[in-house]
């Protein structure tokens, strides 16, 4: 925040001109807080936007729900294999399917060379993106299909030769509704991106690590045009050990996109801390002592106060171990798992009390609950 006001906030624009493109909208709120202490008058505020949301404002295709997707896909694969397959059955492999679509047009692969004929696994073999581990895989892998035709091998064979053509129809029948599933919006935009449109707007990437090579792209034109800069989020620590994994993606991010803040800012985890190891005999115990531990800080937790779960069943726990009065707001930014609810209980013994009365012609005795 302290950067972008003192490189870009403009007397009368303030910094409306730029955009901050940042990996979720969480990172807003923070961020805002951060720019209000910075100015000691109002300012114009910059606009926001994930990266998905940058990517949809350059397309003129719309991202679709899954059910959509997975829906338009079934028919297709119906037709193409002709299948009488339910789509319930379909469903599963359809997301499989579709999260393989997905990646391929993010990484902008040759979808035709992957999708070859099996009879042509030797061309495949042959591909340049492939390793030579990857090449030995593959050949052991195809060498299985030359011993004794099975119904499960004859049916494989027709879903790999298929599905070069189920691709190319789902991309198609997509398009001509004007939706596309993520990755296909990705290789649409970076493939027909004129940064002139952009005018003389600045981009500001903060907070990525992994990067597909749509992304990739995208940064990589934005600048060239001088219409990017980019913020990482690293630790001197394993960035300079090249051993270190956590530094795998970063490092070559570093080298292509440079960082706007320096390097000594970012070496913290070398520095001394304080921990304390608290033994306990189960999670359940380590969730009951949170209140012991907040009574311990001897002031009100704020928000650089963190709790970190091992496991995401533990929130109801934790959230009743909160003293009253403790902590005033509670920002829980984790996902909650549906089956640890009492509702996914009735629910779950209502569809199969559904089923029984199904398969029973409408009958239901004591015994089958």
């Amino acid at each position: 925040a302290n950067d972008i006001f003192a490189g870009y906030a403009d007397p009368i624009r303030g910094l409306s001109h730029i955009t901050m493109v940042f990996p979720n909208r969480r990172a807003r709120l923070f961020f805002d807080e951060y720019l209000s202490q910075r100015s000691d008058r109002p300012v114009w505020s910059p606009s926001y936007m994930t990266i998905a949301e940058l990517f949809e404002s350059q397309s003129t295709l719309e991202t679709a729900d899954q059910f959509k997707l997975v829906s338009t896909l079934y028919r297709i694969y119906c037709e193409e294999m002709h299948s009488d397959e339910t789509i319930d059955s379909f469903w599963n492999w359809g997301e499989l399917m579709l999260n393989d679509f997905d990646d391929i047009d993010r990484n902008l692969a040759d979808a035709d060379g992957l999708f070859a004929c099996l009879q042509n696994h030797k061309e495949i073999a042959g591909q340049s993106f492939l390793s030579d581990e990857q090449t030995e895989i593959l050949k052991s892998f195809f060498n299985g299909f030359n011993g004794r035709k099975t119904d499960l091998k004859e049916k494989y064979i027709n879903v790999w030769n298929s599905i070069g053509r189920i691709y190319h129809r789902f991309r198609e029948n997509l398009k001509s509704s004007g939706i596309a599933y993520e990755g296909m919006m990705q290789r649409e935009v970076v493939t027909n991106l004129d940064t002139d449109a952009f005018s003389d707007r600045m981009f500001a990437f903060v907070g990525f690590n992994s990067l597909n090579k749509a992304e990739k792209m995208l940064f990589h034109k934005l600048k060239e045009s001088g219409k990017a800069i980019f913020y990482w989020d690293y630790d001197k620590s394993y960035i300079e050990d090249s051993t270190m994994e956590a530094g795998l993606f970063m490092r070559d991010n570093l080298e292509e996109f440079p960082n706007r803040i320096s390097p000594e800012h970012f070496d913290n985890l070398r520095k001394q801390k304080q921990l304390t190891i608290i033994e306990t005999s189960s999670d359940s115990s380590q969730a009951h002592y949170i209140s012991t531990w907040l009574d311990s800080l001897g002031q009100k937790p704020d928000k650089d106060t963190a709790i970190v779960l091992s496991d995401s069943g533990l929130l109801q726990s934790v959230l009743h171990s909160i003293p009253d009065g403790k902590a005033e707001d509670v920002n829980i930014t984790m996902g909650f798992p549906l089956s640890s609810i009492p509702l996914q209980g009735f629910v779950s013994a209502y569809l199969d009390i559904q089923r029984m009365l199904q398969k029973n012609s409408g009958r239901l005795t004591i015994g089958h609950i």
